[in-house]
Formats: structure tokens, C-alpha cells, sequence
């Protein structure tokens, strides 16, 4: 599912700009999450995406909101850690979430 969804982005990109030798490796970690690096040395700029594979379909029946909660969550940490938010801004980080039918992110 993640290749088919990281392949339709490829291809979107691709009809709405001129992307020219798209080369990315796409490996899966011991703990079996998947990775897709792509290195594009033109800018300074590093994007990091996690996105797991639960979305607002996977809710239980009479149970929705529960991937929405689970969203906000990933920016709830602990201890020192407990406000992810401010700790990004301090770096001169930009930080965002949303959850959709199909995943969290």
C-alpha cells in the first residue's frame, strides 16, 4: 500500500512539474516500518513524514474521532518532551498533522 501510495505521489508530481531522474530508495527497518529517502541537494531543506496506516476508516462502528485523537496524541509527549510543538519552534521547525480516510500523519 505505501509503494502504491508513494508511486501515485511520484506520478502526481511528475504531471504537475517537470521532475527530471526521480531517484529514491524505498527500504523496510528491522522493526518492519517502510522507508522512502529522496535526496534533492538544490535546497537546504529536509522533510521528514511519518504516516501510519490508520485513518478515520478503521474507527470502530459508533466509535468515530478515535484516528483524530490518535493524531494529536503523536504531538502529546512526556517529560521534558511534553510539548512537542514548542520544542519544533525553538529549532525553527515547522510541525503539522492531519488524519484522513485512510491514514494518520
Amino acid at each position: 500500500m505505501l509503494r502504491r501510495a508513494a508511486l501515485a505521489l511520484i506520478l502526481w508530481s511528475a504531471s504537475h512539474a517537470q521532475v527530471a531522474n526521480l531517484a529514491f530508495d524505498h527500504f523496510r527497518l528491522p522493526n518492519g516500518m517502510e522507508a522512502i529517502l529522496h535526496v534533492d541537494r538544490k535546497t537546504p531543506i529536509v522533510h521528514f513524514n511519518m504516516r501510519f496506516r490508520a485513518g478515520s476508516r478503521d474507527d470502530p462502528a459508533g466509535h468515530s474521532g478515535l484516528a483524530h485523537l490518535f493524531e494529536h496524541l503523536l504531538f502529546h509527549g512526556r517529560g521534558e518532551f511534553s510539548d512537542y510543538s514548542a520544542a519544533f519552534e525553538r529549532l525553527g521547525i515547522g510541525a503539522s498533522a492531519t488524519t484522513d480516510i485512510d491514514y494518520t500523519e
